[in-house]
């Protein structure tokens, strides 16, 4: 007893000498800014608690109101449930373990970052083994009380014989069973009722066009990136999180404009509004464009300008040729696949055609109908990323814009009409143009795509 008293002090111990030179030594030292600390570590995705570790602390304890107001949410204790489910909850038959993985759970709770209270991603990864191995102490408590669940059994039926044998199949059905249904119902192959493998198994496609983007940033560069491009840069000295810069101003800035992020979410307006930031106000010029794979570079000077990104030469896989108005043309769509599937993102790129000049700023509208008329699907958008504005189109100018989009998993399998249009994106804001084009006599059906079962 005394030996194991002797190994939890000094693990104690060993975990606080380690916090304490992981924060204070050694994230600081790789992280560049003015609130490296604070920043190291994604602590800022708790900066709501306090602007310093200590602060942080400080609100947990002396604010338990609030810190509970932030975790007892559905969404949150959901979260819990789940992480319970496969062991269909005999973990909490052994407090002192299960606290353990608890307490990084409500870590993830409390973050900003909705990824960390999903059982998706693997921030999951530090509490699974706490919950097994819980479990295993749990089984073995209940175990331990067979004797009172006898005298209890005997009390509703005196026939009912119950062995030690009969203890542990009927424990390890329930398990498995609990196993099987959380599996079913949450999890992540496509037997499930809520698959999302793809997402993680597919292989991404652009990968080689990366590479070879990355290869005209010079080695020594400061650079930020995308969420989903942070990983080809993280063995520079100065890498930063796109947008978040504080205060120091990158050389170079990579972004995936089909499948925009704003740090650690997905939020095109924030993103297209950072761009333009960027471009117009921050003296960052395009220097590199392909496929909606862009680096932007500080003090970059090129007489085409955002006109690399919006001008084509390539063609639509399926060229369609209409007339949305005596101004602009839809010149046709390509799909990165023959048939879609819904939770699974496919490219498509939008072409369009200016046959006159106009002053209008149209914003462009893409809406999946389904043989009944009813629109599944609908992605209505600022031209080009709200970067080449439609007022800015030359006569006889091929445009192309690219989306990584995901239809919702509500969708059936079919086939579902394309419908496009184009309104003035004044006018838009207005209730009398939203309801005259809440239906679809006013835009052109221009193809079809196959939906197939998840």
């Amino acid at each position: 007893m005394k030996e194991g008293k002797k190994i939890g002090l000094f693990t104690i111990m060993l975990c606080v000498f380690w916090f304490y030179f992981a924060y204070r030594v050694l994230l600081p030292y790789v992280t560049s800014g003015e609130h490296a600390q604070l920043d190291a570590g994604h602590f800022r995705r708790y900066s709501y608690l306090g602007s310093s570790m200590g602060e942080i602390v400080s609100t947990l304890f002396l604010h338990p109101v609030f810190v509970l107001k932030k975790i007892l949410i559905l969404e949150k204790l959901g979260y819990v449930v789940l992480l319970l489910l496969p062991v269909c909850f005999v973990s909490l038959f052994h407090i002192p373990t299960f606290f353990v993985g608890f307490s990084l759970a409500v870590a993830n709770m409390l973050s900003t970052n909705i990824f960390q209270s999903s059982i998706r991603f693997y921030y999951t990864a530090t509490i699974t083994p706490f919950v097994f191995i819980s479990c295993v102490y749990g089984l073995r408590f209940l175990l331990n009380k067979r004797g009172f669940m006898i005298k209890v059994a005997e009390k509703i039926n005196p026939k009912i014989i119950l062995s030690k044998p009969c203890f542990i199949y009927g424990f390890s059905s329930v398990i498995l069973f609990s196993s099987i249904a959380g599996t079913v119902l949450y999890g992540p192959l496509p037997y499930s009722f809520d698959p999302y493998s793809d997402e993680f198994l597919v292989k991404n496609e652009g990968v080689e066009i990366v590479k070879e983007m990355l290869k005209t940033v010079p080695p020594d560069a400061s650079v930020s990136a995308a969420n989903n491009l942070g990983a080809h840069i993280c063995n520079r000295e100065k890498a930063f999180l796109f947008p978040f810069h504080h205060g120091e101003e990158p050389e170079y800035v990579i972004v995936n404009l089909a499948k925009p992020y704003y740090g650690t979410r997905l939020l095109r307006e924030k993103f297209d509004a950072k761009l333009k930031e960027l471009l117009f106000q921050r003296d960052y010029g395009v220097f590199y464009f392909k496929d909606g794979y862009t680096i932007l570079k500080k003090g970059y000077k090129d007489k085409s300008g955002i006109k690399n990104i919006a001008l084509t030469t390539d063609k639509p896989a399926h060229i369609v040729d209409v007339e949305l108005n005596n101004e602009i043309d839809f010149w046709g769509y390509t799909l990165n696949a023959p048939v879609i599937r819904p939770k699974i993102p496919f490219r498509i790129i939008y072409f369009w055609k200016a046959s006159n000049e106009t002053d209008y700023n149209y914003n462009m509208l893409i809406k999946f109908v389904d043989e009944s008329g009813k629109i599944v699907f609908q992605q209505d958008h600022e031209a080009v990323y709200g970067l080449y504005p439609t007022s800015s189109w030359n006569n006889k100018e091929s445009i192309s814009e690219a989306y990584w989009i995901e239809l919702p998993i509500t969708v059936n399998p079919g086939t579902y009409r394309i419908y496009v249009g184009i309104v003035d994106k004044i006018k838009q804001k207005t209730e009398s143009i939203e309801k005259e084009f809440q239906g679809l006599h006013d835009l052109k059906k221009v193809g079809t795509i196959i939906v197939q079962k998840f």
